[in-house]
């Protein structure tokens, strides 16, 4: 089924590029059971291999489905929330993102945090503004980290929010990227919304954070080796061309890269989250565990950029046209690095780690 799923969006990606977003693509996905592997084991490798065929065709809709899993990933975790919810995103019924990437970059001291939270009965009240949170519109929901209004300044909740119109939200979609238009990527406005205690997903946020974090690095390789498998069929099927000018592109060295770090991903997928269930009492990350998982991370972002600009290169002009396969990609590998944690957020990680 995923062959006939892929088939049919390849028809699409110029419309995605454009903005199309590709809502029935990931509701298909959740039909077909494309998201219960996160329900049958603790393994990630199949979910990556999932996102990685879907980047190899469109790395725009690779991240909505990336955003999707980590959706999925956090309901997973979270021993508070409404197991209800948890059953209808892996079958697509309910769709979401992530939320999280601006409190991730609060706890690096890169930003600071958008998001305020007051007790109240039953709950909390939430004010502030998220500027960019994808794979989101109405009736979709989003994972947030939120500040305690309290005495300690280290005070989170982590809840889920619903894009419901007759709450205090406002979703604004004027945002105009040079690639991932189809992301269905919006500004968030939360004003007094209530944030119900049966959608909190663990208060303190701390206590969740350690189980999420390295999944929520590690899926990310799928999107990026996607990118990086698709460039490298590209540039394959130009050797031949132009006089054998091709041949002097490092094509073999990209490979070669690309079956590393393929291969890297796949060990790292299954640890921790291999044939054991996460301890419960897991209190901090593992840092070499999550070390690698970060480094292998930028390594991916890395090979993206560098295989999408020698296929950019490859095709030449051809490749520099409006609308090309090449210039989507290469707009596309530029996002894999900077999207959260990006190369640089994790450059200053791995300073702070070791």
């Amino acid at each position: 089924m995923l062959e006939s799923i892929l088939k049919e969006l390849k028809g699409r990606t110029l419309e995605i590029h454009k903005g199309f977003y590709p809502k029935e693509t990931l509701q298909k996905l959740g039909e077909y059971g494309f998201y219960t592997t996160m329900e049958n084991h603790y393994s990630l490798h199949n979910s990556i291999q999932t996102i990685m065929e879907v980047s190899k065709i469109c790395g725009n809709t690779g991240f909505c489905l990336w955003c999707q899993k980590i959706l999925i990933w956090y309901l997973k975790h979270s021993s508070h929330i409404d197991r209800s919810l948890y059953y209808r995103a892996i079958k697509g019924e309910i769709l979401g993102g992530t939320g999280l990437s601006n409190p991730i970059k609060s706890f690096a001291k890169i930003e600071s945090i958008k998001l305020k939270a007051k007790r109240v009965e039953g709950g909390f009240i939430l004010n502030g503004v998220l500027p960019y949170v994808s794979n989101i519109d109405w009736g979709h929901y989003f994972g947030i980290i939120a500040s305690i209004d309290s005495t300690n300044p280290q005070d989170f909740v982590m809840g889920l929010v619903v894009c419901d119109e007759n709450r205090g939200i406002k979703l604004k979609e004027k945002l105009n990227f040079c690639a991932l238009e189809g992301s269905s990527t919006k500004s968030v406005v939360l004003k007094d919304y209530f944030l119900d205690e049966t959608m909190i997903l663990s208060n303190p946020a701390s206590a969740l954070l350690p189980k999420i974090m390295p999944g929520f690095v590690l899926l990310q390789a799928g999107i990026g080796l996607g990118l990086v498998h698709c460039a490298l069929e590209m540039i394959e099927s130009q050797q031949e061309t132009k006089g054998n000018i091709n041949s002097y592109l490092p094509f073999d060295t990209l490979k070669k890269e690309y079956k590393k770090l393929l291969n890297l991903s796949q060990f790292l997928s299954h640890t921790p989250y291999g044939s054991h269930k996460i301890p419960a009492n897991i209190t901090q990350l593992d840092k070499d565990f999550f070390a690698c998982v970060l480094n292998l991370k930028a390594d991916i972002a890395n090979l993206a950029i560098e295989s999408a600009k020698t296929c950019m290169l490859t095709y030449g002009t051809k490749g520099y046209l409006e609308g090309s396969k090449a210039q989507k990609l290469l707009l596309e590998s530029y996002f894999v690095a900077m999207v959260t944690p990006s190369t640089k957020h994790i450059a200053k990680l791995l300073h702070t780690l070791y």
